[in-house]
């Protein structure tokens, strides 16, 4: 822990600060070398006070992952009163765009947490689940037939 006090705050504020740190930090490592030890450093705080605020280093690393997946599922989620076209351009520049800004985040989740982190397998499942029945309803929209390879 750094020599100065950290601002206390509250705990929904340092779970946010902390997931946002761990956010950060993907953008340079892995899932799994993301060390809470860093994170509490950076946040200074200690890490008991970390683990206050999540249960184990699994729940944080949740934490952060479902955080990414909820930011990119919102990003790539087009309004529904488009007409088949725009919805569907919609969703691919929400798309683009989101990966484009988050790049390495993006890169660490694809790379890491699905095959190395079963903790958080089921959050980057669920999010590549909703993406794929995006794709599936801009093909309904245009009037295409389904496909198999999109099936979740």
């Amino acid at each position: 822990m750094s020599g100065k006090r950290a601002a206390r705050l509250s705990p929904d504020e340092r779970r946010a600060q902390l997931v946002a740190i761990g956010l950060d930090m993907l953008t340079d490592r892995s899932l799994d070398e993301l060390s809470t030890d860093d994170v509490a450093r950076r946040a200074g705080i200690s890490r008991g006070l970390l683990f206050q605020c999540f249960d184990s280093k699994r729940d944080f690393y949740r934490a952060v992952v479902q955080r990414e997946c909820d930011d990119f599922v919102a990003a790539t989620e087009p309004d529904p009163s488009l007409g088949p076209v725009p919805w569907l351009r919609s969703f691919i520049a929400g798309f683009v765009r989101y990966v484009l800004e988050h790049r390495r985040v993006c890169l660490a989740l694809v790379r890491g947490a699905a095959g190395s982190h079963p903790a958080v397998e089921d959050i980057v499942d669920a999010t590549r689940a909703t993406l794929a029945r995006r794709v599936a309803e801009g093909q309904r929209r245009l009037g295409m037939p389904d496909s198999p390879r999109l099936a979740v």
